[in-house]
């Protein structure tokens, strides 16, 4: 089958241009051909465009092949030139390759000129390809530096041996420095020397995992200030390096700190007032035990009735404090979180309800339970609030308890309490989570409200969290995460 091609004869002698085309169609081609043989004509076919390649004889009248070479490098760039001659030497083709043409056929070899065509062709648009991909390279490296730039946050590019090779303005800004400065490993000169190994450590971790990472560490700034960076990396797509971003965080984590220590305080100020509150409490129901111990007709019916509601009242009093206790020793210096299994918890958990399960025709069901980083105190906690919560609000019929746990990724299990109780509305999921927060009457379902508080304070400080979800009338399912013992155990036990 023919190949049509464009082409654009310069040929003085219209029968070399005859055997020309001839040879072409004899080698599969299917010329739509121009034939001139005047330069100004050569000028004139080019600008109007379209041609394939330019097939030219050496010597014309009054000009000759570097010309039109010339003009087709000028007015048609990206063209290829074929050089035909029966006079052409080597030296004179050398010469000829060296301004621009694709190749030369002299003229007792024009059999080769179809496959000379097909070469040229072949490299022009072989050529083109690589022209437009890094035009376009060039033109996303264009927009990326644009955007860049008008970023607010310090962006970077590094190699794999953690040497700059870009930053925008804003790091600039930020150092102080001329690229020149930050360029290669010159930015280190800012990093802390305490971070150092630190950031190399992280670099390298990525680079091996073949990942992305995130990492904090110090840099100088323009006024000799070591400021905290937040920073982010990832592969890039050519993978000879990282592209990243850094946030200066420093007034965050200053006030983080100071957050910390104002909360530490409050922690250490409820921890004391409430084991300090204890003690006039308990005066105040031993006086009540030793007035009730008098004999009844020493006081009237109002006296009883008095007597009764301070009872009760101290009783409340002493129960908040103890809550509160617990509730503010959670911030206090503890012992260290260890490996702990969660099955066996649960048993010592399920054991203190024993009676009351019994009482009430409770089924509880269980999954198998893994191994988690906890205190065991912190998590028999969990599971007593949890459970006790769900016979506490209970429906018209026997409690159903559910008491499973699933990975929910590589390091973290995530449990779930679920029961067929009395549930809770929408609105009030979050808010139950809060201290003293109480959806009933103590006369309908007496406590404090710092039972749920306590299950968010106890998941928060492993870095997990707690949230419900539940419809009221419709039972609840209480999750919460826990780190995992190991990042590979993927096993849990009965």
């Amino acid at each position: 089958m023919s190949r049509a091609v464009r082409l654009l004869f310069v040929e003085d002698n219209g029968d070399d241009y005859v055997l020309e085309t001839r040879a072409l169609r004899r080698a599969g081609w299917e010329p739509d051909a121009r034939h001139v043989d005047r330069l100004d004509d050569v000028r004139a076919a080019l600008r109007g465009g379209g041609y394939d390649c330019v097939i030219s004889d050496f010597s014309l009248r009054g000009f000759d092949a570097y010309a039109v070479i010339a003009e087709t490098r000028s007015l048609a760039p990206g063209t290829p030139v074929i050089v035909v001659s029966g006079t052409v030497g080597e030296d004179a083709a050398v010469q000829l390759l060296k301004a621009g043409a694709a190749d030369f056929v002299t003229k007792d070899a024009l059999p080769r000129l179809g496959r000379t065509l097909e070469r040229a062709l072949a490299e022009r648009d072989a050529t083109r390809a690589k022209d437009d991909a890094e035009a376009a390279v060039r033109e996303s490296e264009s927009r990326f530096r644009t955007m860049a730039d008008s970023a607010p946050v310090l962006i970077w590019l590094a190699c794999e041996d953690q040497s700059l090779e870009y930053v925008n303005r804003a790091w600039l800004d930020f150092r102080g420095r001329s690229f020149a400065d930050e360029s290669g490993a010159g930015w280190r000169e800012g990093l802390h020397a305490d971070d150092a190994a630190g950031w190399d450590e992280a670099f390298a971790r990525a680079r091996s995992a073949g990942g992305g990472f995130r990492h904090e560490m110090r840099l100088r700034d323009r006024f000799g200030d070591h400021r905290w960076l937040l920073v982010h990396g990832a592969p890039r797509r050519d993978a000879r390096g990282y592209i990243g971003s850094a946030v200066d965080i420093t007034e965050m984590k200053e006030m983080t700190a100071e957050l910390r220590r104002s909360n530490a305080e409050l922690e250490q100020f409820a921890y004391v007032a409430s084991h300090d509150l204890q003690e006039p409490v308990r005066m105040v129901t031993m006086y009540l035990d030793l007035l009730q111990r008098r004999p009844l007709d020493r006081f009237d019916d109002d006296e009883r009735r008095y007597l009764a509601v301070i009872r009760e009242g101290a009783a409340r009093i002493r129960s908040q404090i103890a809550d509160l206790l617990a509730y503010a020793s959670l911030g206090q210096d503890r012992p260290p979180a260890a490996p702990t299994d969660a099955a066996a918890v649960l048993d010592e958990s399920l054991a203190i309800f024993r009676d009351e399960i019994t009482r009430l025709g409770a089924v509880v069901d269980r999954g198998p339970l893994p191994t988690v980083v906890v205190r065991r105190d912190d998590l028999r906690q969990l599971f007593q609030n949890l459970v006790g919560n769900a016979l506490k609000y209970r429906g018209a019929g026997a409690p159903r308890i559910a008491i499973s746990a699933e990975r929910a990724d590589d390091r973290v299990w995530r449990f779930t309490v679920r029961d067929n109780g009395i549930g809770i509305d929408a609105p009030h999921h979050a808010r139950i989570f809060d201290v003293f927060q109480r959806l009933h009457t103590r006369d309908a379902y007496p406590g404090t409200g710092i039972g749920l508080s306590v299950c968010k304070k106890i998941a928060e400080s492993y870095g997990g969290r707690i949230w419900v979800e539940s419809s009221l009338g419709g039972g609840s399912a209480f999750h919460f995460t826990l780190p995992a013992a190991t990042a590979d155990a993927a096993t849990a036990t009965a």
